[in-house]
């Protein structure tokens, strides 16, 4: 990992005055670790935002960067090189694993373009590479979708059975890919941008050109690549060529713009609405984890009047800011699950899902012979799939839920000491202080 940022002497406000502007860094000539950079930015967990550059570095195939609120920019990974990932222009997104994923329209084993996954500590791995006859999409410019369902969706801006691009899924560990649908010209050509996915389960995004117009489509696909449908073929009056990314609001309609077309003259491109009918829904912010009272951001409307907050079927705890932004926290009951926020009008559910991390406070005893009961206890519990001793995993049935905090295990031959304790639940796992010794 390169740490490549400014190197001048750095003196910043505590607080930066309202409507300044500052640069935090500038993107000079190759070989500069990043030159270029045409996607957004991705805000992380960790409070620092991520991109990628479509040139520079030290292979001059651009970079995947991590850059600090102050302006520290560390690169990743360098793109380029025999086999690896090129020319990037799409930002990454954090996947519910914390890793991030993207795409590239060049390299990969054939040259035609990749779909990665990248640790935000600079590890990197191709989770496909297109094929060189282009049959499965290639080239892919926009970034991918990580669904409700969890697997990765995008487009390919050319390839495909018809040449005119292609809509793919395939999972997080880079297994399942699959074509869900070949574009022909009346449908659509070229998709360059990502995918949204409605309250309806549909994913919607765009086609550059082809339709009924010759100037672009706003298209909608289910998940299994069943069911595909031209919404809206753009025309100059009202908007052409659309290239990018079209957002879904919490309101349930779609916002976007368009690279030319319009009213006014010239014709330099228009912002437009589309209403399809999606029920409103909730929107975690970046946060989709986390233990009994820790807070997360979640976006929507209505929140002036919220009744409640549910995490999966358990409580929570809603603060208001505003009418369409609130501060939620789950309370000791709660699991994993959809977030659903009770307005009178009706729950507004998260297409995310908050995944209630268990922790343990203690077992006891701490030594005894095989067929002791074990009694741990601790917050979130309810949910346990497993209990580890030591190196024996004990699967459901085998151990007891008693509630929330406490559940009972009988240790099983084979342990050895010491033998740490643990567990897992549908939100994740946790580890107890101290060892069992077997006597």
């Amino acid at each position: 990992m390169r740490n490549t940022g400014d190197r001048r002497p750095r003196s910043r406000p505590a607080c930066r005055p309202a409507g300044a502007l500052t640069v935090d860094y500038n993107f000079k000539s190759q070989p500069d670790p990043a030159v270029w950079p045409l996607g957004g930015l991705t805000l992380g967990v960790d409070g620092n935002l991520y991109g990628t550059a479509s040139y520079g570095g030290v292979n001059g195939a651009g970079t995947l960067f991590k850059m600090t609120p102050s302006g520290t920019l560390t690169v990743l990974f360098d793109f380029g090189g025999t086999g690896n990932p090129g020319h990037p222009f799409a930002a990454p997104i954090l996947g519910t694993d914390g890793n991030l994923y993207g795409t590239t329209p060049n390299g990969g084993t054939f040259n035609q373009g990749t779909v990665f996954r990248l640790t935000t500590k600079g590890a990197l791995k191709i989770l496909y590479s297109f094929a060189a006859t282009g049959t499965d999409g290639k080239n892919p410019l926009g970034p991918v979708l990580q669904a409700a369902d969890g697997k990765l969706y995008g487009t390919t801006n050319w390839g495909g059975a018809n040449g005119f691009g292609a809509v793919f899924v395939m999972s997080t560990s880079g297994g399942g890919y699959k074509k869900l649908h070949d574009f022909q010209a009346i449908e659509g050509e070229n998709p360059p941008a990502g995918m949204v996915q409605g309250s309806d389960g549909f994913l919607y995004s765009i086609a550059t050109r082809g339709g009924a117009n010759s100037q672009g489509t706003l298209f909608k696909i289910n998940t299994t690549g069943t069911t595909f449908a031209v919404l809206h073929d753009f025309v100059t009056a009202s908007g052409d060529t659309p290239m990018s990314t079209p957002v879904l609001h919490t309101n349930g309609i779609i916002y976007g713009t368009t690279n030319h077309g319009g009213s006014q003259l010239p014709t330099y491109g228009v912002l437009y609405s589309f209403d399809n009918g999606l029920k409103p829904f909730a929107s975690l912010v970046i946060i989709t984890s986390g233990h009994v009272g820790d807070a997360a951001g979640i976006l929507g409307q209505g929140f002036l009047s919220a009744t409640g907050v549910s995490f999966g079927n358990g409580p929570g705890q809603i603060v208001p800011i505003n009418d369409t932004a609130a501060i939620v926290s789950p309370l000791a009951g709660a699991m994993t699950g959809s977030v659903k926020v009770h307005i009178p009008s009706g729950d507004l559910t998260t297409p995310q899902t908050y995944k209630v991390l268990p922790s343990i406070s203690d077992f006891t005893p701490k030594s005894g012979p095989v067929g002791t009961v074990i009694t741990i206890t601790g917050m979130s519990l309810k949910q346990t799939t497993s209990i580890t001793i030591g190196h024996v995993v004990l699967g459901p049935g085998v151990f007891n839920v008693v509630s929330d905090t406490e559940v009972t295990a009988t240790v099983p031959s084979g342990v050895s000491s010491p033998a740490k304790v643990s567990l897992k639940t549908k939100g994740g796992s946790a580890i107890a202080r101290g060892v069992f010794t077997v006597q």
